[in-house]
């Protein structure tokens, strides 16, 4: 058996409609997580980075709480907030 990269397992277990269902359901709680991890790194209270972000501390803590997605103009307050930088990737598809 052919050892595989951490990619190609992923896209092949992303291929499966259930999986990538149970997956993209999880993505609010993956982006939660990294929120919360940038502000501990900055060592920021949920008030503290709303203020530096202009909003309120209630909307920090939904992100955090993961009952939302925030946008990219919200990540990118958010990295300036922490003094973090924000990654996103897109990868081309695998011919068939």
């Amino acid at each position: 058996m052919a050892n595989k990269s951490l990619d190609q397992l992923r896209e092949e277990l992303l291929a499966r409609p259930a999986v990538r269902e149970t997956y993209e359901k999880q993505a609010p709680h993956m982006q939660a997580r990294a929120i919360i991890a940038a502000r501990a790194h900055a060592r920021l209270s949920q008030a503290e980075l709303a203020a530096r972000m202009a909003t309120s501390q209630p909307f920090v803590a939904r992100l955090e709480g993961g009952h939302s997605l925030a946008s990219s103009r919200t990540l990118l307050e958010i990295a300036e907030a922490t003094g973090t930088v924000p990654e996103f990737h897109l990868k081309p598809k695998r011919a068939a």
